[in-house]
This record gives C-alpha cells, structure tokens and sequence, in this order.
C-alpha cells in the first residue's frame, strides 16, 4: 500500500464529501 494511493483515494472522498454538501 503506497502513500500515494492512499492520498488519491483520501482526495477522492473528499472530493465526493463536498459534491454531497453542495447538493444540498
């Protein structure tokens, strides 16, 4: 498990955390 993937999939729910509060 490399750092760099875990810092593209932490990006991505962040990225779908935020996509969820603008729907709102």
């Amino acid at each position: 498990m490399h750092i760099c993937i875990n810092f593209i999939m932490l990006q991505f729910i962040l990225l779908i955390y935020f996509a969820l509060l603008f729907n709102y």
